[in-house]
Parts: C-alpha cells; structure tokens; sequence
C-alpha cells in the first residue's frame, strides 16, 4: 500500500479508494496510455468531507474532520444507499 496523505492513499501519483482500495483511475485506462499519450493519470473520484461544529449529536465529534475519497463504482453504492433511505444527491453539471 502507498503512503496516506489527507485521507487519500497515494502510490506515486494514483489515488485509491478509500471504500474498495482500488485505483480512482477509469478502468479503461492503461498505464502505458496514461504516461505515454496522455502524459497524466486522470482520476476520477468523489470525495465525501465534514467539519462537525460543536453541538453535534454524537458530543464525541464535536470539532472532528471526516473525509472519505470514492471511486465510481463505490459512490454508485453509497448514492443507491441514500436513495434507499429516501435521500437525494443534487447533481449538476460543472460545464454549464
């Protein structure tokens, strides 16, 4: 395993998931086609992050930080799973 830097495992330049610990990088991407034509390794992931003020629920959290870095196929779980708790991800697109 890579070295952990805030929260986001790290093995050179990849990041992992921190659900399945498998790499963020799109499955259809070789290594050899991210070095050599693209000249990067894009990562596609979404990361899940909370300051808990104080007056918190749960006291023992006042003050904590909680991050979390998922890759596609984890986030479609964890988006499933609030949908199913009668939840909603207010999606938009960044382009627009």
């Amino acid at each position: 395993m890579g070295r952990k830097i805030e929260g986001l495992y790290y093995r050179g330049k990849i990041v992992f998931c921190d659900i399945c610990k498998k790499s963020c990088r799109p499955l259809s991407l070789t290594d050899e086609y991210c070095e050599e034509v693209l000249g990067f390794d894009p990562m596609e992931y979404m990361t899940m992050k909370d300051s808990w003020g104080y007056f918190s629920e749960n006291p023992n959290r006042d003050t904590e930080v909680h991050k979390c870095v998922m890759c596609q196929p984890c986030y479609e779980k964890v988006k499933g799973f609030i949908e199913s708790l009668g939840g909603k991800i207010n999606i938009s697109n960044y382009l627009l």
